[in-house]
């Protein structure tokens, strides 16, 4: 019988790190497609493949919209990083995961515009295929749910679609974007009204505590107090305002007397705290990961202009971890901020922080509800993960971002009509 369970547990290992594997390949893939489709116009009848009418002139509207090209320094600090990086294989396979900040831009530049209507149905998807991939998870829960309390207990996840971390801020999204698209009053039918958008983000809030991954929950929470702090700021029914604000308040309570997953990752939490308070964190997750924190900003400190460099980044955490804390494991940074401050050290981090904020605050683009709460959700996890050192993360993100930005491109800079119309 144990025999049994340890060799489902292997297949279920060496599945994941095939699907890893071929994730990373599948997502390059798809963005060297994206930018190929922007470069050319392929013809089928009669079959004809060209340049792109006024491609030159579209890429110097490229160039002349920061919004666009500083997405790309992400991409350029870990490539000169490589200069003073002694570790040339991990330098090389962080260089790929940051792909997409180089190529995504231009791609979708060059794109026909999106107009509101697409750029609603792709979250329309997004609420859909998340709410759907729910299903097995809660199918777990029912028939293994003695087993997954015992997880949650060890600080163990509940097995997701993806990456729990990644797959909760998908949640959290597909959670706000329903209530953005109830908002708005989407109809996606006469006979379907707004409302049926409500049902699935109030089904999302409710199964994001009982998945009971903290990363999801909390940016979450915190994209939701910023949407009810900008509607009280502009005067949006105020008296709904409260309401929410009283849910957001509430619901953490209410979760941890009603979902035991929720309870037990509580626990866990405030026990792993008492551990490391202690100086006992071997085998506990949460100290580890305050642990990569402390000693990633201690390694900033030792270069604090330039960091240890991007490609050996790996190494020095490794060594840190050995002799001050007597670890043979070791974690990167759980703090995509300084892990890029050890990395690239105060200049990285200073371009690195332009390169996330201003696609934002630029145009005042995070009047646009959807991109707000995109760009919120992964900066906001960006403070306890490093999203941007995973090829899903990067593509989360990048997908999201692109998409977004096309869509709110100004008109006059928009393709011609004749050649390349706005995708409706």
């Amino acid at each position: 019988m144990y025999e049994d369970v340890g060799e489902e547990s292997r297949l279920k290992h060496e599945m994941k790190q095939l699907f890893s594997k071929l994730s990373d390949k599948s997502f390059l893939m798809v963005f060297l497609t994206f930018i190929l489709l922007a470069l050319v116009d392929i013809r089928l009848r009669p079959l004809s493949v060209r340049w792109r009418p006024q491609l030159k002139r579209r890429l110097e509207s490229w160039i002349n919209d920061p919004a666009w090209w500083v997405v790309t320094l992400s991409f350029l600090m870990v490539l000169f990083g490589g200069l003073y990086s002694d570790d040339t294989s991990y330098w090389i396979t962080r260089l790929r995961i940051k792909t997409p900040f180089l190529l995504a831009p231009v791609a979708f530049y060059l794109l026909p515009k999106i107009s509101r209507s697409t750029y609603q149905w792709v979250h329309v998807f997004l609420v859909l295929v998340l709410t759907l991939s729910t299903l097995p998870i809660l199918y777990q829960y029912l028939t293994d749910f003695r087993g997954i309390m015992e997880g949650l207990k060890m600080g163990k996840a509940v097995e997701t679609p993806i990456r729990h971390i990644r797959y909760s801020l998908l949640l959290s999204l597909a959670c706000i974007s329903s209530f953005i698209l109830w908002k708005e009053k989407l109809r996606i039918s006469p006979r379907l009204g707004p409302h049926v958008f409500l049902y699935p983000g109030i089904f999302l809030f409710i199964f994001v505590h009982l998945l009971a991954v903290r990363s999801g929950i909390a940016t979450l929470y915190l994209t939701g107090f910023i949407f009810i702090i900008q509607g009280l700021y502009h005067g949006h029914n105020r008296r709904a305002m409260i309401l929410a604000l009283a849910i957001l308040i509430s619901a953490p309570v209410v979760a941890y007397l009603v979902f035991p997953s929720f309870a037990q990752r509580i626990s866990y939490m405030s026990r792993d705290v008492s551990q490391y308070q202690k100086e006992e964190w071997n085998a506990y997750s949460d100290a580890e990961r305050i642990l990569s924190v402390r000693a990633g900003l201690a390694l900033g400190k030792e270069a604090p202009l330039i960091g240890v460099g991007p490609g050996d980044l790996r190494n020095e955490m490794s060594k840190y971890f050995y002799a001050k804390f007597d670890k043979d494991t070791f974690l990167l940074p759980h703090n995509q901020y300084v892990s890029t401050f050890a990395g690239s050290g105060i200049l990285g981090l200073v371009l690195f922080l332009i390169a996330i904020f201003l696609p934002l605050m630029i145009h005042q683009h995070f009047r646009n509800p959807y991109f707000l709460a995109m760009n919120c959700i992964v900066l906001l996890s960006l403070l306890v993960e490093n999203t941007f050192e995973t090829s899903v993360g990067v593509a989360i993100y990048i997908f999201f971002l692109m998409l977004g930005l096309n869509h709110l491109k100004p008109d006059d800079i928009q393709n011609d009509a004749t050649t390349d119309p706005v995708i409706n």
